[in-house]
């Protein structure tokens, strides 16, 4: 239910705290939705609630085969919770209390450890450039720029065949609750695009790992990304010659480029009938 239960992740509480105008028949959150293309009914939202509401409620992805709703603990990546999390949540938060300028140390020590892991998996993986896949098949790169004080991104899919030569691609500005949800959703507009022209024999790119990887059921789905990445996986899993990998981004550059350029709002309409020259020179 709209008012009473908690349903948008990224709000006080998950709970919309707008009063309930007295005159509306929107009770329930499916009917704010349009079903016909599955978006929100965006001027229903601006009537019924705040302009922060409003952007919060936008930037939960849509599941385009409209899997079922589910409940998870918003502590724990994978949504499900263990004895084990509560008590390490307890344990946090009574340290916070406690000693906050010592937890405060240990965490940006933490965070400089993270960091640099992975910048070091990066600079390893990201020697390789773009290389052409096999005659008789498409490579498609995707990529995303998250703009985190907007909450949109530029997501971006370039297609290429074994000339490489751009045979399709499609970029668009969405809104995004993350980068790794961005990032998903380049990879969904990817498949997308395989079902769309029926191609038997693909690689589908990304330079995000985890995105990869949950797709590839290696690691467990986060929840911001669970309806993105079902929608992927019932897309690829009729096409059984598509390759989903990880690359670095030096293999994803054309794809980095778009994406970069249309959460700027410089990227032409018609770059892949004419190249624009600064990205022309870098294939």
């Amino acid at each position: 239910m709209i008012w009473e239960d908690k349903w948008v992740p990224s709000l006080h509480d998950f709970k919309i705290a707008s009063l309930r105008p007295y005159d509306t028949e929107a009770t329930l959150v499916k009917h704010l939705i349009n079903w016909e293309d599955s978006t929100w009914n965006f001027p229903l939202l601006r009537e019924l609630f705040s302009d922060d509401e409003v952007e919060a409620i936008m930037r939960i992805p849509f599941s385009v085969h409209h899997h079922a709703d589910s409940l998870v603990w918003h502590l724990s990546n994978n949504e499900e919770y263990v004895v084990k999390l509560g008590y390490h949540r307890y344990m946090a938060n009574k340290r916070m209390i406690e000693a906050a300028s010592s937890i405060l140390k240990e965490s940006e020590e933490f965070i400089n450890v993270t960091t640099a892991n992975t910048m070091n998996t990066r600079t390893t993986s990201a020697q390789m450039s773009w290389s052409p896949p096999p005659l008789n098949s498409i490579k498609i790169n995707c990529d995303a720029s998250f703009e985190k004080n907007r909450n949109f991104a530029g997501i971006a899919v370039v297609a290429r065949n074994s000339y490489g030569v751009i045979v399709d691609g499609i970029n668009a500005q969405v809104p995004a609750s993350s980068t790794l949800a961005a990032e998903c959703l380049a990879l969904r507009l990817g498949s997308h695009l395989i079902e769309r022209h029926g191609w038997q024999h693909v690689f589908l790119e990304s330079d995000c790992k985890l995105a990869i990887e949950m797709i590839n059921s290696l690691t467990p789905v986060y929840w911001e990304a669970k309806a993105i990445v079902s929608d992927i996986r019932k897309i690829v899993v009729s096409f059984p010659n598509v390759c989903l990998s990880y690359v670095g981004r030096l293999s994803n550059y054309v794809a980095d480029w778009v994406a970069k350029a249309t959460i700027k709002g410089t990227c032409p309409s018609n770059w892949m009938r004419q190249i624009p020259d600064d990205l022309f020179q870098m294939m």
